[in-house]
């Protein structure tokens, strides 16, 4: 005879299953979306340098990346994600840092540095 409790238990136990799979699947990997290089306009102090500038982003962890380029030093910067209706956006999390890459691939950068603003708006290539 078998108890009452087994088919709960069972119950219980594959749901337990199914979330920590959902859980662990779920981490959050932005940095892995949104690296890659990216080719635009490039503005120093609202002067334009280049209209072929290009601007690396690196995978450093999970939710952090690189930005790299021939006008500015390294830096790291911390994203996050927003979801729009059909469109899906990543962003800085750092208030001292702006940057928004959609999902197709379109950035807008704004970085300090050294006393210059720099502003960058393109697409991945």
């Amino acid at each position: 005879m078998t108890s009452p409790n087994k088919p709960a238990r069972v119950v219980f136990i594959s749901l337990l299953v199914i979330w920590s799979v959902l859980l662990m699947s779920s981490c959050s990997k932005h940095a892995k979306k949104v690296k890659g290089n990216y080719i635009g306009t490039l503005s120093i102090n609202d002067t334009v340098m280049s209209n072929n500038a290009n601007i690396n982003i690196d995978e450093v962890e999970n939710n952090v990346i690189s930005i790299s380029s021939n006008y500015f030093n390294t830096y790291f910067v911390e994203i996050d994600k927003n979801r729009y209706f059909n469109s899906l956006t990543y962003y800085s999390v750092q208030d001292d840092e702006t940057i928004e890459i959609s999902n197709h691939g379109e950035i807008l950068l704004i970085h300090s540095q050294d006393g210059e603003e720099f502003i960058f708006t393109g697409n991945r290539n």
